[in-house]
């Protein structure tokens, strides 16, 4: 392949304007070179060009780079901080309207204390439930007598009164929820363009 002197300037003289995307266009419209070996060819001329020879501030598109970048972190955690907030608060609701809606009855552990099976009656019917929430040690033993909010017109839509089952969840959901959201308003913030 000859390249002229002519041409090797023009190459350097994008380079050192801070055009690399331009050069590389050029080396592939009149070398007939592909993306990546055009990339490759750039890549080895720009090694060769002195740091004192650009004519832009390469730390400052580095720096600009990483502060897009760290915005970018900053925007994904208060994403997820907000989701895992608007989850939590979806559980939060629903147990409320359950709490407000439902009736109190009172439901016997009768087997595995833990991770509990209870049995309830809603409207002159047996009805028996288990429970999502696992402790270790039992929360509960066989026999024991809890509160539960039941919907009358839905006996499987309930809610025991218990923190595991009204709390725990929303406890971990909202905490996790407030951590990644304001690390990612501090991340947003240290990073955001001056």
């Amino acid at each position: 392949m000859n390249v002229s002197d002519e041409q090797k300037q023009h190459v350097r003289g994008l380079l050192v304007e801070g055009r690399k995307i331009e050069a590389i266009k050029y080396i592939r419209q009149h070398f007939g070179l592909g993306l990546k070996d055009s990339k490759r060819l750039i890549d080895l001329i720009d090694k060769d060009i002195r740091e004192d020879e650009y004519q832009y501030d390469r730390g400052k598109v580095i720096r600009h780079s990483m502060k897009r970048g760290g915005q970018l972190v900053g925007i994904i955690f208060a994403g997820v901080g907000s989701i895992l907030l608007g989850v939590a608060l979806f559980i939060f609701f629903g147990n409320q309207r359950l709490i407000n809606e439902g009736v109190v009855i009172e439901a016997t552990v009768i087997s595995t204390p833990s991770s509990p099976l209870f049995e309830y009656e809603v409207n002159g019917e047996i009805y028996k439930y288990q429970s999502d929430v696992t402790t270790n040690p039992p929360s509960y033993e066989i026999g024991e007598v809890v509160s539960m909010y039941v919907n009358p017109n839905d006996p499987y839509d309930l809610l025991i009164d218990s923190f595991p089952d009204r709390w725990l969840a929303i406890t971990i959901l909202g905490a996790m929820g407030a951590l990644f959201f304001g690390i990612g308003m501090l991340v947003a913030v240290v990073f955001r363009p001056r």
